[in-house]
């Protein structure tokens, strides 16, 4: 996990604009390879997730982990998807 911070960073805003996060919000996610190929990022149906609380951005979150997840169980996965639930819950 690398954290670029846009506003703090030197070429901060340049390294997420190449890696496809110039102007979809934040936080905005990618899941790379490890050529650095791009299998997933957290631009959803309807824009970035940013932080998935909504039960969309939720859904999108879990499919982009579905995607590239190798070792997590489908129980672990439910425990990830309950916990983002149980977050969004308290905000509201």
């Amino acid at each position: 996990m690398l954290k670029i911070d846009v506003d703090e960073m030197t070429n901060g805003q340049a390294v997420a604009t190449e890696l496809g996060g110039g102007g979809e919000g934040l936080p905005w996610m990618t899941i790379l390879d490890s050529t650095g190929k791009e299998l997933v990022n957290s631009v959803g149906p309807t824009g970035n997730i940013g932080c998935p609380v909504g039960d969309e951005e939720r859904a999108h979150f879990l499919a982009m982990l579905g995607k590239t997840i190798q070792r997590a169980t489908p129980e672990e996965l439910k425990q990830i998807e309950a916990n983002l639930a149980a977050y969004a819950n308290k905000l509201r």
